[in-house]
């Protein structure tokens, strides 16, 4: 063991003790044995970075269930592309209740299972969960299958073969009359998940998606391109501020730091559809 890496690293964390636990329960497996209790439902303690992170930081991923808050509402549909261990699909769907429907992409196997289990244990029958990556062409692709699996990236080549869909291959067959609210994390792969939405893309209230000039440089494109992709298609791009109103973008803006962008529909969302300044 790397002793200096592991101090240095427990001086970086806001709770050291219990961090260091988790790892302790998630190496000997004792973690299957523990359940995480969030707002109105329960996770695995999974042997995961996700179930890890969320066991230790009980405020971990507060800031984007707020925004589900901000725009989901009985009945919606939520579209959760990068699903993980399903944390934030199970908090749309206190939000949507049993009218709504949450349709849940997580393109690892085992990660997959993990929030198969988790979606089993609330007992959401709102939810289907697709074993598939996603993007801009339908057929297969590589992903990569690190430690920490809340990293997991399409690759060029190696890595763990994936069936890749189309959101508007998918989802057509439901026919959707509106997404209330899509979310996408597929750590740099994000513009291609929203050129594989087709027509579903005007028919989306808004979108939560995760923006990173660094993985987006991976797959040679810039935020600039997905700001461009997004208001061409009638959006406007923000911040959220802690008031839950959106901050839009300023002209040439770059994602230096990993943070989540909000993308409102102008023609669907009222509450934005005026002067930006006013939101």
């Amino acid at each position: 063991m790397n002793f200096r890496y592991l101090y240095a690293r427990l001086r970086q964390e806001k709770f050291p003790v219990r961090f260091l636990l988790s790892r302790v329960l998630w190496k000997t497996r004792c973690c299957g044995f523990l359940h995480i209790r969030r707002q109105g439902y329960l996770l695995h303690f999974s042997p995961s970075a996700v179930a890890a992170l969320l066991w230790v930081e009980r405020d971990f991923g507060t800031e984007e269930e707020a925004v589900l808050a901000s725009f989901l509402r009985a009945g919606d549909i939520f579209v959760d592309v990068g699903a993980n261990i399903g944390y934030l699909s199970l908090a749309a769907t206190v939000l949507v209740g049993d009218t709504g429907s949450v349709y849940a992409f997580e393109p690892h196997p085992r990660t997959c299972a993990f929030l198969q289990k988790n979606i089993e244990l609330n007992r959401c029958r709102q939810v289907k969960v697709f074993q598939t990556a996603v993007g801009s062409e339908v057929g297969q692709v590589s992903l990569s299958s690190g430690h920490s699996d809340d990293q997991n990236q399409v690759h060029a080549v190696g890595g763990l073969l994936v069936p890749m869909t189309r959101l508007d291959r998918v989802l057509t067959g439901y026919e959707l009359a509106e997404i209330g609210l899509l979310k996408i994390d597929v750590e740099g792969y994000e513009k291609f998940v929203l050129l594989g939405m087709g027509r579903l893309l005007e028919r989306t209230r808004a979108i939560l998606f995760e923006s990173s000039e660094r993985h987006f440089a991976h797959f040679g494109y810039s935020t600039d391109d997905v700001v461009a992709l997004l208001t061409s298609a009638g959006f406007m791009v923000g911040k959220m501020n802690g008031h839950g109103h959106l901050s839009p973008l300023p002209p040439g803006y770059r994602s230096n730091v990993c943070e989540n962008l909000v993308a409102v529909n102008r023609s669907l969302c009222s509450r934005w559809a005026g002067d930006p300044s006013v939101a």
